[in-house]
């Protein structure tokens, strides 16, 4: 393989334990290691072709060399799995909550399911018009089985400034415990405007999210409402192939591959 950057040799050596004064000649098998990035430290992978080659299952004949022939220093780092997060937008639904403006009492709800469970409609017990201010909202995240991580709200017909609501998450819309407090604001000034409509979530499941304004301040109506999970799947460690290796075939029909030293192998593919 072609060398680049300040160039290195990877060689394996017939001797069986590390000796004073090695030199490249020393050596009977070298490989290339192409290099990028700015270094000092470079991270490569083990070309499979160096185990076939190297003397010891442990690899204690391996060296690094520059291109000026002198001996690097390297560490062997076995492959491990990684643990990768995978983010989702999800559009929810959201149903309002009404309650007496001079009170803090959570609305009553009246809640109906379908056969499949889902909810079809939520209301609290008096119409809207009974003297009632619009108090919070209720997000129905039953659809969403990862954690939840991150809320975003766009809204309409608020007074520009800050406004904050308690959080509140429900499996059953009985039994509700706090998420902590979220705090929308929208300021303008000139031809300058900004904006804060996302909210941090814990991480947690929750079938039904509750948003409740701080009173006196009635809820703003909501245009659009859209929640974020995370899902945290371990990916395995990768493998490394080798390069189609010829089989000595025996007359009875079997095969039979013959290697240099005993390699912890974990899978065979055969074309």
């Amino acid at each position: 393989m072609k060398m680049t950057g300040p160039g290195l040799l990877l060689a394996l050596s017939m001797a069986a334990a590390a000796q004073a004064g090695e030199q490249l000649r020393d050596f009977h098998e070298t490989a290339g290691l192409q290099l990028s990035g700015a270094g000092p430290w470079y991270r490569l992978e083990l070309p499979f072709a160096a185990h076939l080659a190297a003397s010891h299952a442990d690899l204690r004949d391996l060296r690094v060399f520059d291109a000026n022939g002198q001996a690097q220093a390297y560490a062997l780092i076995p492959a491990s799995s990684e643990r990768v997060d995978q983010e989702q937008e999800h559009g929810v639904r959201w149903f309002p909550l009404r309650g007496p403006a001079d009170t803090q009492d959570v609305p009553a709800l009246r809640v109906e399911r379908n056969t499949s469970g889902t909810l079809i409609e939520l209301s609290d017990a008096a119409p809207a018009d009974a003297g009632l201010q619009l108090r919070g909202w209720l997000l129905d995240a039953s659809a969403i089985e990862a954690p939840l991580v991150r809320l975003t709200l766009d809204w309409s017909g608020a007074e520009e400034g800050f406004q904050r609501f308690s959080i509140e998450a429900s499996d059953d819309l009985q039994h509700w415990r706090r998420w902590g407090d979220g705090q929308l604001a929208r300021l303008s000034f000139a031809d300058e405007r900004i904006e804060q409509r996302q909210v941090e979530l814990p991480g947690q499941r929750a079938r039904y999210l509750r948003l409740l304004w701080q009173s006196p301040l009635p809820a703003p109506q909501l245009q659009s409402v859209t929640l974020r999970s995370r899902r945290q799947d371990q990916q395995p460690a990768p493998l490394v192939w080798s390069e189609p290796l010829a089989a000595r075939a025996s007359g009875d029909g079997r095969f039979q591959w013959q290697l240099p030293l005993t390699l912890p192998l974990q899978r065979l593919r055969v074309a």
